[in-house]
């Protein structure tokens, strides 16, 4: 089967750069990530200081990372690196697939449960590794997703059927290295077929979008704190999770979640029962509960008193 990896097109700025960002996500100190020093096929490395409790820190990913994400399929290793220090490593496992990446059972996808899979460590160092062309690869994947999306509406329709054919190649990546490296016969069938029909290509979007969502450890969750029950998107906490982030950002962008909105005071994902604002905090129903608006609006006055105190310089 040959395999195509032409993406002339950068889908970044079609992107809606509101998209969901939840957060904070665990990440390892960015100083402890780096290049493989060896130059073996590219990997990112990341160091192990032997403390527990520096391992992992939380941090919010750039604003616009999903589309940075985007454009990383062709990068050179330095700017890979540079931008997982900046927000995080991936969490891949020795297959160089996303951590949880699902079940062995020869039915379906993921629907009959996860896989916690092992890390991939170095010899002689002691430090957890990610292939480059794995984050090529879900980039590529990611772009292509967007792009067979995008060609479905008013938008998308300079794509040329070259295009097109490239960019489903390019959206069978996870599942093509789920079926080579783990063994995954469900997907034979899916990876045989030639690009579907418009009609049916919007259930496979739907279905590689969720693909990303399981791999990722993200998970539904309901709360019940006052003043009520809260559905929020879990990330998993067993490690780097900023995969299970990008595919938040990913079936956001493609579903165009406008309404959905990130607190302000905790970072949770969620849905307000008012029009989602750029221009203004935005809390969920917890934090609004807690007077944290009330809180945040009594900073800000006493922040714009103090500067209006201030003699003005000439």
């Amino acid at each position: 089967m040959s395999h195509r990896y032409h993406q002339p097109t950068d889908v970044s700025h079609f992107v809606w750069s509101e998209a969901p960002k939840i957060g904070p996500i665990s990440a390892p100190p960015g100083d402890q990530i780096q290049l493989e020093p060896d130059k073996a096929p590219g990997q990112l490395l990341w160091r192990l200081t032997g403390k527990s409790s520096e391992a992992l820190k939380d941090i919010h990913p750039q604003p616009d990372v999903f589309q940075r994400f985007l454009n990383l399929s062709d990068a050179p290793d330095e700017k890979i690196c540079d931008f997982a220090r900046r927000n995080g490593m991936l969490g891949l496992c020795q297959h160089g697939l996303p951590f949880f990446h699902g079940s062995p059972t020869p039915e379906g996808f993921f629907e009959q449960g996860r896989i916690d899979c092992t890390a991939a460590f170095t010899k002689g160092h002691w430090a957890i590794v990610e292939p480059l062309e794995s984050w090529r690869g879900l980039s590529r994947q990611a772009a292509a997703l967007m792009i067979l999306k995008l060609h479905l509406s008013k938008e998308g329709r300079f794509f040329t059927r070259e295009d097109l054919d490239d960019a489903w190649a390019n959206a069978l990546w996870l599942p093509r290295k789920l079926y080579e490296q783990a063994g995954y016969a469900g997907y034979r069938s899916l990876l045989r077929r030639s690009r579907p029909a418009e009609s049916a290509m919007p259930e496979h979007i739907a279905r590689l979008a969720n693909e990303w969502l399981r791999c990722g450890g993200v998970l539904p969750r309901l709360d019940s704190k006052p003043p009520g029950y809260h559905l929020t998107l879990a990330l998993p906490d067993s490690g780097p999770n900023l995969f299970g982030f990008l595919a938040i950002q990913l079936a956001s962008s493609v579903a165009d979640m406008r309404g959905f909105a990130v607190c302000a005071e905790c970072g949770e994902f969620f849905q307000p029962k008012k029009t989602v604002s750029p221009n203004r905090r935005n809390f969920c129903s917890k934090c609004r509960y807690a007077g944290k608006p009330k809180a945040y609006a009594t900073r800000d006055y006493r922040a714009r008193k103090k500067s209006a105190g201030r003699p003005k310089a000439h």
